[in-house]
């Protein structure tokens, strides 16, 4: 029991895989909100002005906040469309590495299968990785970079990266397993998967 309970709180402290792309999906719904109420706002200072001056003259200023406005609003507009099924539930597709090449077909095809309703993640491989420096400072480019790449979309550290992987258990709907090339790795993940997730979502 002692152990159970010391088990749960390291879990309860353990953050969960990182999600580049859910990561900057999230900044760029904040950013849309904000450029949304300053958007409004420039719009109702706007008629303000025109309704209280009723000049000729303001019509080239009028325009030109109603322009500010837009364009300060459609570019979050754009990139949030661009990310946002980064919000979808997450399907967790786990496999050895090197077996990355020959399994394109497969994810393709599980990809179609899932359709819109889901979002299948992957951990991205080591040698895959942006650098320490593009993952603290370009998180924009970071997820640009990573959004529907072939290498997936997650990030796991070297040394706690299983538990990483079971505190994302918990936001995602079901796990694929490929066991076409089986390695230690992925037999602890099939063990962990199957005592996480039960035998209807281990697949």
């Amino acid at each position: 029991m002692e152990r159970s309970n010391e088990v749960s709180l390291v879990l309860a402290r353990c953050k969960p895989l990182s999600d580049p792309v859910r990561f900057f999906a999230n900044v760029l719904r904040f950013s849309l909100s904000l450029a949304a109420v300053l958007a409004a706002l420039a719009v109702a200072v706007t008629l303000w002005v025109v309704l209280q001056h009723k000049a000729s003259d303001q019509s080239a200023g009028t325009i030109l906040l109603l322009v500010m406005a837009a364009s300060a609003l459609a570019a979050p507009l754009g990139l949030w469309l661009f990310f946002r099924n980064a919000h979808r539930p997450a399907v967790i597709y786990l496999r050895a590495f090197r077996s990355d090449r020959p399994a394109r077909r497969l994810r393709s095809l599980l990809k179609a299968a899932l359709g819109n309703r889901f979002r299948l993640c992957g951990i991205r491989p080591p040698k895959k990785r942006a650098g320490l420096l593009t993952r603290l400072l370009a998180r924009g480019w970071l997820a640009l970079r990573y959004i529907g790449s072939e290498h997936f979309e997650l990030e796991a550290e070297d040394h706690n990266w299983m538990a990483r992987l079971l505190a994302s258990y918990a936001r995602s709907r079901f796990v694929f397993i490929d066991v076409r090339d089986l390695t230690t790795h992925v037999e602890d993940e099939i063990k962990l998967s199957y005592r996480a997730m039960g035998g209807e979502r281990c697949i």
